[in-house]
């Protein structure tokens, strides 16, 4: 993954909470998706 310089020189204040519920949002939908496989006997998430 590569990251781009111009996004560490944005202009204004970061919006660290819309960074924070973007993070949480894709967590639970990590969770559910993972809950999902696991009911229907699909192991996705392997851990490293």
């Amino acid at each position: 993954m590569r990251y781009e310089h111009n996004t560490t020189q944005t202009k204004g204040k970061i919006d660290f909470k819309a960074i924070h519920d973007s993070k949480v949002e894709m967590m639970k939908r990590f969770m559910t998706a993972k809950a999902d496989a696991e009911r229907k006997g699909e192991v996705v998430f392997k851990p490293l």
